[in-house]
């Protein structure tokens, strides 16, 4: 399921999913299996694709169809959860790379880390009782003991990278990395904090215990719209930019509206770490980041220009 699915966007008048706060399936590998390497590689619209990463590529506040906030919330939260897929795919892949002494990505790895922080972020920006009235309800009725445990994607090589097991770095890029990591972890208790205040997940409350990982694993994809089967590095990077566009469209358009704070520069959630970023464009940012890391690592003819406004360690890590 990946044709049209999987060609990047081509101008601004582009729409994600056909309608604004738009979905669309995700294809990925099944787990263990590798991208297709002989596919095409669409070099011109990659770099074309790239240019919509930038914000001012896209229409001010007041120029988008109203805001319906069960659609927009709902967008947000299973396209930021297929990003973080990708970007676990990507680092699985840098991590096998880094393995075989072919290369030292920690900078590379640290790249993805700061998306994925971004992407928690970008997902848990609903208001809380929206959350839990629809995505959790949502994800209640699939499974009363839904995790995000059960992505295939979250084991191996990723699993030891969010636990800080990586070896060192010869660079020294480790200690970004390092950094990056750390954030991870309080970024994720803020997101839990922020989304289900009186604590417990669906897994805690559930008192159910799932023994198949294979049922755990379909019951995950199938929510958040993702299916497996072969796939190339050029279809990777079409459903990647595909929804980083979408994203930065998003937040160029509504900001990220944090926990109901508006997102501004100046305002900030109580129970947010002081060190970490919450402006739309450090989030936007971190994205473009880990979209050039992808495009270098899966199709190094068509690399983008380094772009000096994409996060680095002193915006979220």
């Amino acid at each position: 399921m990946t044709g049209i699915l999987a060609q990047p966007p081509t101008d601004a008048s582009w729409v994600f999913g056909e309608r604004p706060h738009g979905t669309e399936p995700l294809t990925l590998p099944r787990p263990g299996e590798a991208l297709d390497a002989s596919g095409p590689l669409a070099h011109e619209a990659i770099r074309s694709a790239a240019l919509l990463l930038r914000p001012s590529a896209h229409r001010p506040a007041g120029t988008w169809p109203g805001r319906d906030d069960q659609e927009l919330f709902w967008s947000r939260w299973i396209t930021g959860h297929q990003v973080c897929f990708l970007l676990w795919r990507l680092v699985e892949d840098l991590c096998e790379q880094e393995d075989a002494g072919q290369a030292d990505n920690h900078a590379q790895l640290a790249g993805c880390v700061h998306a994925y922080n971004a992407m928690l972020l970008y997902c848990a920006s609903c208001p809380s009782k929206l959350y839990n009235d629809l995505i959790r309800s949502a994800m209640r009725l699939h499974h009363p003991a839904f995790s995000g445990g059960w992505a295939p994607e979250f084991r191996g090589a990723v699993m030891r990278t969010f636990r800080s097991r990586r070896p060192p770095s010869a660079s020294g890029a480790g200690t970004e990395l390092d950094a990056a990591v750390r954030q991870h972890g309080a970024i994720h208790k803020f997101v839990a904090s922020l989304l289900v205040p009186e604590g417990g997940s669906l897994l805690q409350d559930s008192g159910v215990s799932p023994w198949n990982a294979d049922v755990r694993g379909h019951l995950f994809d199938t929510f958040f719209l993702t299916v497996r089967g072969p796939l190339t590095r050029g279809e990777f990077l079409g459903q990647l930019l595909r929804r980083a566009v979408a994203i930065t469209r998003d937040l160029s358009v509504h900001g990220l509206r944090l926990g109901e704070v508006m997102d501004s520069g100046r305002t900030r959630h109580p129970g947010l770490p002081p060190d970490m970023a919450t402006r739309a464009q450090d989030i936007q940012g971190a994205l473009r980041r880990a979209v050039s890391v992808a495009v270098a690592h899966y199709a190094p003819m068509a690399a983008l220009p380094s772009d000096p406004a994409s996060v680095g360690t002193s915006e979220l890590g």
